[in-house]
């Protein structure tokens, strides 16, 4: 509340690191964004263990109150200053894979790496107007979630429907090895006479295609 009554604009941050239930009443708090993990590691599998954590609470996220999955390891490469975060780092497609998947879930993308140091892969990840656009979309509504029968039980899909009508759709693979995902578009409100074009995009996940 006095936060509210200060007269600025002020970001308000909860942290309480999603124990007690906190993205089913944390809106009525007042913060804009709020975490709901335990810290991140710069580590394929702290980054998986999060987004995988997450599936199931993307309806408590919307406009101005934001799931925060913590601060992103993408360019780390494990120098994250202490022991903890550095945890022995990522790929560039794992870090690929992790930006993507902040973005298709609505977390604030925070940069965590040194941006002094940034190589030109973490740059060309860091700086994808196409991405961020998705992450930014003004009607921040939440992805669903998509699994084809015929899909490894490791991959998945996320849909997320934008505000100038178009569909992000994001295809990620958490295993370790290739994987085959596929999507049926009536499932996404595409039937045959829905006369919508569809753009294809290749995304890598989980270090594999």
């Amino acid at each position: 509340m006095a936060l509210a009554n200060s007269g600025r604009d002020i970001v308000f941050s909860a942290c309480q690191w999603g124990t007690d239930s906190v993205n089913e009443w944390i809106r009525t708090s007042g913060a804009h964004l709020f975490r709901s993990t335990a810290d991140i590691k710069d580590s394929w599998e702290s980054i998986k263990e999060i987004a995988l954590s997450q599936l199931d609470k993307q309806a408590f996220s919307g406009p101005y109150c934001h799931n925060d999955m913590d601060i992103m390891v993408v360019g780390m490469h494990g120098r994250g200053g202490d022991e903890y975060i550095a945890a022995g780092g990522c790929t560039d497609e794992e870090y690929q894979t992790h930006f993507s998947l902040w973005v298709m879930m609505n977390s604030p993308l925070m940069i965590g790496c040194d941006i002094r140091k940034l190589t030109d892969e973490t740059k060309k990840i860091l700086l994808s107007r196409d991405l961020i656009a998705i992450n930014q979309d003004i009607e921040c509504r939440s992805p669903f979630q998509l699994n084809c029968e015929s899909n490894s039980p490791d991959a998945f899909t996320l849909v997320k429907f934008l505000s100038d009508g178009d569909l992000a759709i994001g295809m990620f693979n958490m295993g370790d090895v290739p994987a085959v995902t596929a999507i049926d578009f009536w499932d996404i409100g595409l039937t045959a006479g829905a006369g919508t074009w569809i753009q294809s995009l290749s995304m890598q996940s989980g270090g594999k295609p």
